[in-house]
């Protein structure tokens, strides 16, 4: 695992209302080629320090759905599973308006 990669990634910040930077891309995209294989959300999430602001953690996960070669369908089951979970946290970052509209969007995608 790239620990740094990931502590650049949830130490970066978003422009106003969590719209992502060109910086904040690269990350992300830099992070999925590494580890497309991997639950990308379980080891984001897996890095995040207490306190760590659920949306913008949400905010991160939105910008993966659209860089995996699966569209996002391993990402969107993963968070559909934490809005029923026994983590708060999880629970918290499933239910954020940063990731319900682009989940809806996954959603009709992998039904179609």
């Amino acid at each position: 695992m790239n620990d740094q990669l990931i502590k650049k990634i949830l130490d970066s910040e978003f422009r106003d209302g969590y719209r992502p930077t060109d910086e904040q891309s690269k990350l992300i995209d830099k992070f999925v080629a590494q580890h497309e294989t991997d639950d990308l959300c379980e080891l984001l999430y897996s890095q995040m320090p207490e306190g760590y602001d659920p949306d913008k953690m949400a905010s991160f996960f939105s910008m993966l759905l659209w860089y995996t070669s699966d569209n996002g369908t391993q990402i969107a089951k993963t968070l559909e599973s934490w809005a029923v979970s026994e983590d708060e946290n999880k629970v918290r970052i499933s239910h954020s308006d940063e990731i319900e509209v682009v989940l809806e969007n996954v959603k009709h995608r992998i039904k179609s």
